[in-house]
């Protein structure tokens, strides 16, 4: 990470362990409707985090924060599909916004600055996170990983 000038290490440890946390599938949407579907899009899960209560309204926050940032560092282009055009500034915005809303809402101090921070820094994370999608997409780099057996 220190293309993006990330040198705090609880934020590259929270962004490592969201990248592989959103590495399975069945993590990406974690939220749900009242008839039990899957919410899929950004302005619905920002309605659900609205509405929530106290106690899971943080959880809600910190997972549109970590939504937000994977989609834009690894998806980025996932945002111009035509059922679901939205800029990546909108995105940004609330990924922000969810991060120091979690922060907020936090009661341990050691959460409470790492969503802080997470908020600060999140378009070096977003920076980070697209440097990590090319340099493993490289051609060079995916004979290089299978070559030596090297599994990202």
């Amino acid at each position: 990470m220190t293309q993006a000038q990330l040198s705090d290490n609880q934020v590259v440890l929270h962004v490592s362990q969201m990248v592989l946390h959103f590495l399975h599938t069945d993590n990406l949407y974690p939220l749900h409707d009242e008839s039990g579907a899957k919410i899929c899009y950004l302005t619905d899960m920002i309605q659900m985090a609205e509405q929530a209560g106290l106690k899971q309204k943080e959880k809600v926050y910190q997972y549109i924060g970590d939504y937000v940032l994977f989609t834009l560092g690894v998806f980025p282009e996932s945002l111009e599909k035509p059922r679901r055009p939205s800029s990546a500034t909108f995105y940004a915005y609330h990924g922000r916004r969810s991060y120091m809303a979690a922060s907020e809402l936090q009661r341990r101090s050691e959460a409470t600055q790492l969503y802080r921070k997470m908020a600060d820094q999140f378009e070096r994370c977003v920076l980070g996170l697209n440097w990590f999608k090319q340099y493993t997409n490289d051609p060079f780099y995916q004979y290089m990983f299978r070559e030596f057996s090297v599994s990202i």
